[in-house]
């Protein structure tokens, strides 16, 4: 085994992906909370009741209250229908009431009309930001759990001549030889497979450009005792990856030097 499966888990007991995420509830309420549609419909929200409301703080609680047990939708529909659920509005109405009174009654009228709407897309953000975020954090612990096999020694010797080629022509020709043989072909693929399902795509192209600048590729999945196994495979990638780029790239470059030899014999 070349790198091993990332597997981690807290004294706790949560199990996390290589950065650190986890599913457990905790977990998935601060990911919500840190959305920024959602921060923007919960700030927006207090300014709500803090317009509307004597108490907005116990407004706020009657508030979650109602959604926790009946479901946004409901709640919704509720406080519309009687914004005095809540508590009691700021301001005052009547005859007797003072201009500032008025001021602050309408304003308040205004607030609690927003309420509602407020809690329906508050509720659409969050559901979305959590299966985003269950999403990524399920991709990145099944690409943790993938394991990257050694290849045979022929695999490395013949992709040990694909990185030694001195020009992309050389590296084309090793490539194809490789491809020829097809256990081997079909070993460097599978490896090639491996590594991004583990790193991902992007992963790969960073191996690419950490290969080509000489520099290490590192991941969190994979740790700083195992760095060398991990610089032996990016070494074994980037030659494979080099090697097909090459390869298309000279039949890329034939097949325009036929057509353009065709055109011309046709012109003549």
């Amino acid at each position: 085994m070349l790198i091993a499966a990332f597997q981690e888990a807290n004294a706790d007991g949560v199990r996390r992906d290589s950065f650190g995420r986890a599913l457990d509830e905790g977990s998935i309420a601060t990911a919500v909370s840190r959305d920024a549609d959602v921060q923007r419909e919960r700030d927006a929200r207090s300014i709500y009741l803090k317009t509307a409301y004597r108490d907005p703080k116990a407004a706020m609680q009657r508030l979650d209250h109602i959604i926790a047990r009946d479901g946004p939708t409901s709640a919704a529909q509720r406080i519309s229908a009687d914004a005095g659920l809540l508590g009691e509005l700021r301001g005052r109405e009547g005859f007797f009431a003072g201009a500032k009174a008025r001021e602050e009654r309408e304003a308040a009228h205004r607030a609690t009309a927003a309420i509602g709407p407020n809690i329906v897309r508050t509720a659409e953000f969050e559901n979305r930001a959590e299966q985003s975020y269950r999403g990524e954090v399920e991709k990145q612990m099944k690409a943790d759990a993938v394991e990257v096999r050694d290849v045979s020694d022929r695999a490395k010797a013949a992709l040990g001549k694909i990185a030694m080629a001195k020009d992309d022509r050389e590296r084309a020709e090793a490539f194809m030889a490789v491809s020829a043989d097809h256990e081997v072909g079909r070993e460097i693929a599978s490896f090639r497979k491996s590594i991004e399902a583990r790193f991902g795509e992007e992963g790969g192209r960073e191996i690419a450009r950490a290969t080509a600048s000489r520099t290490a590729f590192e991941h969190p999945s994979v740790p700083k005792s195992e760095q060398g196994r991990l610089n032996e495979a990016a070494k074994l990638y980037s030659a494979a990856r080099s090697g097909e780029v090459a390869s298309r790239q000279q039949a890329e470059t034939e097949r325009l030097a036929a057509r353009e030899s065709q055109s011309t014999r046709l012109k003549q």
